[in-house]
């Protein structure tokens, strides 16, 4: 199990910025109503897991449909998750876009985007066969760590498809961490964007 960060650093966030919120038990996907109880009917509700495991995320979806769907005494939801959830999106795409989910990520792909497209495309012409179907795809991780040393050496502007580096020193005598991070939005009109953090 992928723990998000400790939960009692996300609570002392919580309340050192005044924000409200409430700790529930994820074991019981019938009584909504504590939920709804506890969301705001004016203020956008945040709905984020402890665990980042698609059990977790399973059972809990129904009920976060729920309290999206009753418009009438809930303000809008969002999800907010783990890389994990771009693994779990072809089972539960549909579920994640009507929560309108946000989940960060250091690396994503989608084919919908034009320029993973086109790689696919150039890919499959090259070598007669898809990319395989992996989180990270190594195929696309390979393309963007050459155009990461293309650009380091060269100084010429490089445009990664899946993954970005930010490479920082942890310590004087040790190497570096890449510290890149995505913001991925399904949102509920459909549509998939991948924010850039660094921008």
């Amino acid at each position: 199990m992928h723990e998000f960060i400790e939960f009692e650093e996300i609570e002392k966030t919580m309340e050192d910025r005044g924000f409200k919120y409430s700790v529930f038990a994820a074991d019981t996907t019938s009584n909504v109503r504590p939920f709804m109880e506890v969301c705001s009917p004016t203020n956008d509700n945040v709905l984020l897991l402890t665990s980042s495991d698609n059990s977790s995320l399973s059972s809990m979806l129904p009920v976060f449909q729920l309290m999206q769907r009753d418009t009438a005494t809930v303000a809008p939801i969002h999800l907010f998750g783990y890389p994990q959830y771009q693994t779990y999106a072809t089972k539960h795409l549909a579920q994640l876009h009507e929560l309108d989910t946000w989940f960060y990520s250091a690396f994503y792909s989608n084919t919908s985007f034009p320029e993973v497209a086109e790689i696919h495309r150039k890919f499959y012409h090259t070598y007669s066969r898809e990319i395989g179907n992996r989180v990270p795809r190594y195929a696309l991780l390979g393309y963007d760590t050459a155009l990461w040393f293309f650009n380091t050496f060269t100084g010429l502007p490089s445009h990664p498809v899946q993954s970005g580096f930010r490479f920082e020193h942890v310590g004087s005598k040790d190497g570096q961490v890449n510290h890149k991070v995505f913001v991925i939005h399904l949102s509920t009109d459909g549509t998939t964007t991948k924010n850039d953090l660094d921008r």
